[in-house]
């Protein structure tokens, strides 16, 4: 069973000589320990063993705990200490963004750009057909010409400048190697992760950048833990820090789909990739 990530349940077990026959039940939640460190534990403890005895009969129980532990980081409000810190050290750091899509980067671009200088990294092997991927990078280098256009005034704003990667589809199909039939969010979008965001760090890191981070926090579908994570492994692998982030929260994900309305971005119905592709006309199907 899966326990509550904040405390653990206590199960009774009975058994009786006369057989193997098992029966068991959650009897309550019991609040247990904290943990500091953002791995899970997965814990099972007999807290102890009572023997009852009828007769020739007699009965055993115990209890036990059985779980799994994790204090989840918040990394927005680690984000928002991290801009407070900066803010109060003065000048202006400079972020090397790596960015999925226009309509994503959006409201990143507009909470970021106040306390960073940031350059756009759109670096996106995974992209099936590769008519989507010139459309999605079309849309991108738009998107930032209107807001450096409508912020040129703004004081507290910073410019924002925009690179493309390299378009090696071959590069994610190696990487998705053997992994072809998981299931969207599954292993292979782990891998696709590591790709896109080894390439950002090694590309931060050459070009000095301050900080790098992901626009993929702000998808609703994606797994901020594992991303942030990924992006830490590779910001220690290239020495250049990672920016945590989780965009979607503090309404981030409503307000890039404001956005998009507004500057009338194209909004794409699938991640990016041909199996994603696959699961979204599948989908569409299934639903018609």
């Amino acid at each position: 069973m899966k326990a509550d990530r904040r405390c653990g349940c206590v199960w009774w077990i009975r058994k009786r000589d006369t057989g193997s026959r098992r029966r068991s039940g959650c009897l309550f939640s019991l609040p247990l320990f904290t943990r500091t460190t953002s791995q899970s534990l997965r814990l099972r403890k007999t807290l102890a063993t009572v023997t009852i005895t009828r007769g020739n009969s007699r009965s055993v129980f115990s209890l036990v705990i059985i779980g799994e532990f994790m204090n989840k980081r918040n990394y927005q409000k680690e984000l928002e200490k991290k801009l407070e810190e900066l803010q109060s050290g003065g000048g202006v750091p400079t972020l090397f963004l790596h960015s999925c899509c226009a309509p994503c980067s959006s409201y990143v671009l507009e909470y970021l750009s106040r306390y960073f200088e940031i350059t756009v990294f759109y670096y996106n092997p995974n992209i099936y057909p590769p008519s989507e991927y010139e459309e999605r990078t079309s849309e991108q280098e738009r998107l930032i010409r209107e807001f450096n256009g409508e912020w040129e005034n703004e004081a507290d704003r910073h410019p924002i400048h925009f690179v493309a990667g390299t378009y090696v589809p071959d590069d994610f199909y190696a990487a998705a190697k053997g992994l072809e039939q998981e299931p969207e969010g599954g292993a292979r979008c782990t891998e696709c992760f590591k790709l896109r965001l080894s390439e950002a760090a090694r590309e931060a890191k050459a070009g000095g950048f301050d900080f790098f981070t992901t626009t993929l926090t702000i998808s609703p579908l994606k797994d901020a833990e594992r991303l942030n994570r990924i992006g830490e492994e590779m910001g220690k692998e290239y020495g250049v820090e990672f920016l945590p982030s989780d965009f979607k929260k503090k309404n981030g994900y409503k307000r890039s789909t404001e956005l998009s309305r507004e500057h009338a971005l194209y909004r794409q119905n699938y991640c990016g990739c041909v199996f994603s592709k696959r699961e979204a006309e599948e989908r569409t199907g299934r639903s018609e």
